[in-house]
């Protein structure tokens, strides 16, 4: 250390030493000079990468950086979903014809009174999923109210209070050394 560190190193210790009201902002403003005066020590460009490697992360550094094909799990991926669409090309034809078939079945008009009713009948199912869970809310509301005060809280802890101690003798019971001396006298 320089003699100006020292310096000021000592006037932060005389200051904190003391008992003055005014010793303590002198004791900060020595501190922070001293801290100043400190020269900054930054790692090295390497210093993560050197630490995870000791620490026992050996591709973290380089995971970060890799390009995202350049897993065989996503490779295999692409090429699978290439062929999904190579196929699916190749049945074009083919399923254009079964369209072309089924068309020739239902006429225009069916399938728009078709779509129609589905879209009604999936509307009639929301509304009674709903009218289910409302009024499932408006049972859970009605039971849970009357445990909201405290003659109930208190009588739930009676009951959770005989069962524990019932549970208690039991296991006490069945757990206890039998002995069939009685029995033989």
């Amino acid at each position: 250390m320089s003699s100006k560190p020292e310096a000021q190193l000592q006037r932060w210790l005389t200051a904190e030493s003391q008992d003055r009201p005014e010793a303590e902002r002198e004791a900060e403003a020595a501190l922070m000079e001293l801290f100043a005066a400190l020269p900054l020590h930054a790692p090295s460009a390497g210093f993560a990468d050197r630490v995870l490697l000791d620490v026992g992360f050996p591709h973290s550094a380089a995971r970060a950086r890799t390009d995202l094909f350049a897993g065989a799990w996503v490779r295999g991926l692409l090429a699978a979903g290439l062929g999904a669409v190579a196929l699916g090309v190749l049945a074009l034809p083919a399923g254009i014809q079964v369209l072309y078939r089924l068309g020739s079945l239902l006429t225009f008009g069916e399938l728009i009174q078709g779509g129609i009713q589905l879209g009604t009948e999936a509307l009639v199912a929301l509304v009674a999923a709903l009218r289910l869970g409302s009024w499932m809310v408006s049972v859970g509301r009605a039971l849970t109210l009357p445990l909201l005060t405290p003659e109930a809280s208190l009588a739930l802890l009676a009951c959770l209070a005989v069962s524990g101690a019932s549970l208690y003798a039991l296991r006490d019971l069945i757990s206890r050394q039998r002995s069939w001396n009685y029995v033989d006298s």
